[in-house]
């Protein structure tokens, strides 16, 4: 990317790039962004634990019981084991039946173990699950900010490697979005010291939660070197934002392609 298209993403890129759930296609006539989020489309009459479970994970150690759920289709009964013992869940009715059961109070270990559930003929299992403790972090677009964006992000991710037994997990985004307006997505064309950015087109995409952007082919000549939403007005007019998630609007990113 040139020198003057660096002078205008840099100082921003750290604070708005979102890349998770994007998917970007170069095509000969235009770019298409395709922007869908994880799971977005409900398993509710799956049987499965619930979205913040998985394997791998870190249960709080004891004098902790730490509760795991799930949904169970048509209410049937649910037996859990865990560390060779059989236990029976207790299951919720309501609009979406779910089964809750209390894992026994377990010493802190990093040797993985297994909890299984089983219903009728249908078993699900969280593999590889330690215990210790559990540390919940919160805050604002900070919480994005990744380790490779830090000033000493060599150094630090070189130290991982010290800590093996401490495990990150994201919880599966279940938001919808919605598209107010088709405008406030736009593309970056560079040639040399030249740069322009050329307004695309958004539409939702029927059957998901996702919404696509097309952009205009770059002149000829020029190279697509980023894409950014909702630049020129930040914050955008009060409720006419092009994105919202929740009823609240999506911050705006900047992605260097």
């Amino acid at each position: 990317m040139n020198s003057i298209v660096d002078d205008m993403l840099t100082p921003h890129i750290n604070r708005h790039t979102h890349k998770e759930g994007m998917m970007m296609k170069a095509i000969s006539v235009s770019v298409v962004l395709l922007i869908i989020l994880e799971g977005a489309i409900a398993q509710n009459d799956t049987f499965r634990f619930a979205n913040y479970y998985g394997d791998n994970m870190v249960l709080q150690r004891a004098p902790a019981s730490p509760a795991v759920w799930g949904f169970v289709p048509s209410c049937d009964p649910v037996t859990v084991n865990f560390n060779g013992k059989d236990m029976a869940a207790t299951v919720v009715k309501g609009d979406k039946c779910k089964f809750v059961a209390k894992i026994p109070p377990t010493a802190a270990t990093a040797n993985g173990l297994t909890i299984t559930a089983t219903s009728g003929s249908s078993s699900i299992s969280l593999k590889n699950v330690i215990f210790g403790d559990v540390w919940v972090c919160g805050g604002q677009s900070n919480m994005v900010f990744t380790i490779h964006q830090a000033f000493n992000a060599t150094d630090e991710i070189a130290k991982a490697d010290n800590y093996p037994d401490i495990r990150l997990f994201t919880v599966q985004h279940g938001q919808k979005l919605e598209l107010r307006s088709e405008y406030g997505f736009e593309i970056g064309c560079t040639s040399g010291s030249n740069a322009n950015w050329l307004p695309g087109n958004a539409k939702e995409v029927q059957g998901t939660d996702g919404i696509m952007v097309s952009f205009p082919s770059c002149p000829t000549g020029y190279t697509a070197t980023a894409v950014r939403y909702s630049w020129m007005e930040d914050p955008c007019p009060y409720l006419k934002c092009a994105v919202y998630c929740d009823g609240l609007p999506s911050p705006p990113f900047v992605i260097q392609l």
